[in-house]
């Protein structure tokens, strides 16, 4: 499991470095963090009508201080209309 709890954190930070995109919102809630990212589909256009929503839910782990996130225990993918 901890080499994809590892992948999960990865691709969450390469997504935000290498894509035209912004952290909407990130929360946590007794052992769960949620992290809502939105992908701009033109990175000229950055009207909140314009993107992709992602959505990661995870569950900390105990046992790594949590410091590392179990894999996401729900994601989402959604289009604003």
């Amino acid at each position: 499991m901890k080499d994809k709890n590892i992948d999960a954190i990865k691709s969450i930070y390469v997504l935000l470095l290498t894509c035209s995109c912004e952290v909407v919102e990130c929360t946590r809630e007794d052992n769960f963090v949620t992290i809502e990212i939105a992908l701009f589909y033109n990175p000229k256009k950055t009207s909140l009508y314009e993107h992709n929503y992602h959505h990661f839910k995870f569950q900390l782990s105990p046992e790594d201080n949590g410091l590392i996130c179990d894999y996401p225990v729900e994601q989402e993918q959604w289009s604003h209309p």
